[in-house]
């Protein structure tokens, strides 16, 4: 069976990374789009109150496919919330995942994004990796999140990434040859004791 790329993208630069990972993955591709306009108010309210705005994306069977994989922007350490309502609706669907982001590269967000989709879905992610805009940025806008989240990166860009896009291929698809270097911020899988958060009940 194939895999699936499931992208929600309010700038560009996660639709740009996950028809990236279409092309390389020769796999559907499905965009989670919201059914209202968005503005830094409504992100915002969705972020504090932790809503789920309303979307739509096309009829698809996602249990038909072997692995999916989840592709949106990261907001105040948090999934973008669009798809955040696309996996709560979609959990029983789903076949085995894994999430991928064009972001500004926090440290820690990785194991903050497995925590929150072990909540949505009840299941663990095959991998959470996060892709760093700060790296497409100049030296002196670096680590300034207003520059991080104000750019929109190019399709050429992303081959800055090359290496840690195909490093998150291969431990998708094990089968894969790898080539560039390893990317230092992707998360494993580990024991499910390891995910439980301090003083959560086993």
């Amino acid at each position: 069976m194939k895999h699936v790329v499931i992208y929600y993208s309010q700038t560009g630069n996660n639709k740009q990374l996950a028809h990236d990972l279409q092309r390389r993955l020769d796999c559907d591709c499905v965009e989670v789009r919201e059914t209202r306009k968005r503005t830094r108010f409504t992100t915002l309210l969705d972020i504090l109150l932790d809503r789920k705005p309303g979307v739509t994306w096309p009829g698809c069977d996602f249990s038909a496919y072997s692995k999916a994989v989840l592709v949106a922007p990261i907001w105040a350490g948090r999934i973008a919330t669009p798809l955040a309502s696309f996996i709560a609706r979609e959990k029983d669907n789903l076949p085995d995942f894994a999430f991928l982001s064009l972001c500004a590269g926090l440290r820690g967000q990785p194991c903050q994004i497995a925590h929150e989709l072990m909540h949505l879905t009840g299941r663990t992610p095959e991998l959470v990796e996060q892709l760093n805009v700060n790296d497409l940025l100049p030296p002196e806008r670096r680590n300034k999140g207003r520059h991080a989240l104000a750019y929109r990166a190019s399709a050429r860009e992303l081959l800055m990434y090359e290496g840690e896009i195909e490093h998150f291929l291969r431990l998708l698809e094990p089968a894969r040859v790898i080539s560039g270097t390893p990317s230092q911020a992707c998360w494993h899988r580990p024991a499910a004791s390891a995910l439980r958060s301090p003083g959560a009940p086993a």
